[in-house]
């Protein structure tokens, strides 16, 4: 658009946004913020003081993680609040999919074992899952991803920091004496959760020309997280954090490639290669790992477990014995024997 004044077309100037309207966004992305970072710290369990001495009691149901889930219903009212629009104009354009999945998990509470708790698990899951779909439907993946990526880099630096000065409550003590768990409950969680930091960063690192501060920072999170891995004697962990960081890479230079069809016959030759590979040295190199952390070839030794809870799986297949039912220790000793 153009003003002509006296034979000259000028740009019209733009319109500035009202103060309020700024100062609304700024509430608007500071709520939900806090409520993406609050249901990423729920979801990871970290908490200060947790035993050195695994113990299932004390971490599923403590009360500071039940304050950490009931602090996201009030900034969800704020939001509400602020936006002035209801929650279910951005939860309509969820994946048909995700919705077929929380039909099912409705459905199971009417076979659960413990339905009570069946409802209070769809309840949490429902009240985290919420305010992470609100955020990326408002300000999309890229920023998502980038939000998620602040709170891994806080988390990779956290979990070394709490490690030095609460080593009494960072490495465990019993059979998994010596093995680093960091602000977790159990050392696999901190493995679990640094592997998957490794290949969110990884892949959500900035790939330009030269190297920025938050480029020094992200590295450092990853070389963190890496050593985190190490310190808790995760296999599996350290595994899935150098598959995660091979198709990373592999993606990213079949991306690069313009010919469609040359990029999908290389994709599949690219299966097919690292399928026979997989297959050809598995033994040898899986077994390598494995030794060096003194584990099957599992890398978890729970092939027990699976040979009498797989069966369960074939008995129930679509309704399962209820959501979160296998969460609840006296219902896995119930099903399993060691």
């Amino acid at each position: 658009m153009t003003i002509e004044i006296a034979g000259y077309h000028l740009p019209r100037p733009k319109r500035r946004r009202p103060a309020y309207a700024v100062r609304k966004e700024t509430a608007i992305h500071a709520t939900l913020t806090l409520m993406l970072w609050l249901a990423l710290w729920r979801g990871t369990g970290m908490w200060y003081g947790y035993p050195s001495v695994f113990d299932e009691s004390n971490v599923s149901d403590s009360t500071p993680m039940k304050l950490v889930l009931y602090a996201i219903i009030p900034l969800m009212l704020i939001y509400v609040w602020l936006e002035q629009r209801p929650i279910v104009a951005f939860l309509a354009s969820t994946s048909k999919l995700l919705m077929v999945v929380a039909v099912f998990s409705l459905a199971s509470v009417a076979v659960s074992l413990d339905t009570g708790a069946s409802i209070r698990g769809i309840a949490a899951v429902l009240v985290l899952a919420t305010g992470s779909l609100i955020y990326r439907m408002r300000y999309g993946n890229v920023q998502t991803f980038r939000a998620v990526s602040n709170f891994l880099i806080f988390s990779a630096f956290f979990n070394i920091f709490y490690t030095i000065v609460l080593p009494q409550y960072a490495i465990m003590g019993g059979s998994y004496a010596g093995m680093i768990k960091g602000a977790f409950s159990h050392k696999n969680g901190l493995g679990q959760f640094a592997s998957f930091g490794v290949v969110i960063l990884f892949a959500n690192r900035r790939s330009g020309r030269g190297v920025s501060y938050r480029d020094l920072v992200t590295w450092a999170a990853i070389l963190c997280f890496f050593a985190l891995i190490v310190a808790s004697r995760s296999s599996t962990s350290l595994f899935m954090a150098l598959v995660g960081i091979i198709v990373t890479v592999t993606l990213r230079v079949v991306q690069k490639i313009p010919s469609k069809n040359f990029r999908a016959s290389l994709v599949g030759a690219l299966f097919l290669l690292v399928f026979l590979g997989s297959a050809i040295s598995y033994l040898g190199v899986a077994q390598a790992i494995a030794d060096a952390f003194d584990k099957d070839l599992t890398f978890s030794g729970r092939t027990v477990i699976w040979d009498q809870l797989i069966p369960l799986i074939y008995q129930r297949p679509f309704l399962g014995y209820g959501f979160a039912m296998f969460r609840q220790p006296e219902v896995m000793l119930s099903f399993v024997s060691a």
